[in-house]
């Protein structure tokens, strides 16, 4: 077994059954496996699951061996403070850390076929240069292949839409901005703006777009990146948090975006800063003539 092979598991739901319990026999439903995240941080993220009659909302990190996560240092990483489960192959030890914050530990070495192993065993250790080449025929590839993948994820990403209008009792504005924030955050932030934004009523948005330094120290404040202000500019968006966060009762939930590997313009600052003066400058976005083309 291999953390890699695990997170594939994960991500397409390849398991004997799903009565899943954690280590302390309590029961753990998984509303949403979560997103894939091939980058830093956790490695599932905007997950869902229901335990103990309670619904949370976050990242699920996965490790061969429960222990990995002293290895690993997540202890240290504010990056994982978003946990909602521990999935592990085989629960080694017990983390004390997860047990005090009431996060679940879920072994899943009895949900897993054995046949699945061997099989990953056996693909790795032939010396082909695609493993399963001997089993692929391009000739079984079904007539229209691509053009049925593309109306399928737009038929999901139309379903997801729908869903948010469902949850936001049909805001348009506030799942724009979700969206917007997905779409600002590019590939390697996507998600993790998309939590900022759903982390942030908006209605706040709609109160303190008038100023500009209040949205930007909105967003972030969220971040975690103002902790410790180290110049002029960080301690007066520092001061603007603070207030925002004690006036509209801001969630202390911290969502840190990734820096690794992007280039200057990308930074997740410059993109957050860009949606701050976007949302500044243009007020009602859906309503607008070249939003309403686009999204109706």
């Amino acid at each position: 077994m291999t953390e890699k092979l695990l997170q594939y598991l994960w991500n397409f739901k390849i398991f004997q059954n799903f009565d899943f319990k954690d280590i302390e026999g309590n029961s753990v439903e998984i509303i949403d496996f979560g997103k894939w995240n091939t980058d830093s941080g956790p490695d599932f993220q905007m997950a869902k699951i229901k335990t103990n009659n309670l619904i949370l909302a976050g990242n699920i990190e996965l490790h061969v061996k429960s222990s990995d996560w002293i290895f690993h240092n997540h202890s240290k990483d504010p990056n994982y403070q978003n946990i909602i489960l521990h999935v592990v192959f085989q629960n080694d030890i017990e983390i004390d850390e997860l047990q005090n914050k009431n996060i679940p530990t879920l072994e899943l070495k009895s949900f897993i076929d054995e046949n699945i192993l061997w099989k990953y065993e056996k693909l790795i250790s032939e010396n082909q240069f695609i493993p399963c080449e001997n089993i692929f025929d391009p000739h079984k590839i079904p007539i229209h292949f691509h053009e049925e993948n593309i109306l399928k994820k737009l038929q999901e990403k139309s379903v997801e839409i729908e869903n948010s209008l469902a949850l936001y009792k049909n805001n348009f504005e506030a799942v724009l901005f979700h969206h917007l924030a997905y779409s600002f955050g590019l590939k390697v932030n996507a998600f993790i703006f998309k939590q900022i934004a759903e982390s942030i009523n908006f209605t706040v948005i709609n109160k303190i777009k008038q100023n500009e330094a209040q949205l930007e120290a909105l967003f972030f404040g969220v971040s975690g990146w103002l902790e410790n202000p180290k110049d002029e500019s960080m301690q007066i968006w520092k001061r603007e948090f603070d207030f925002i966060k004690a006036k509209f009762n801001i969630s202390d939930l911290q969502f840190r975006p990734k820096f690794l590997r992007l280039r200057p313009p990308n930074f997740p600052t410059i993109r957050l800063s860009q949606l701050a003066n976007l949302y500044h400058q243009h007020h009602s976005l859906f309503f607008k003539n070249n939003f309403r083309k686009k999204c109706c």
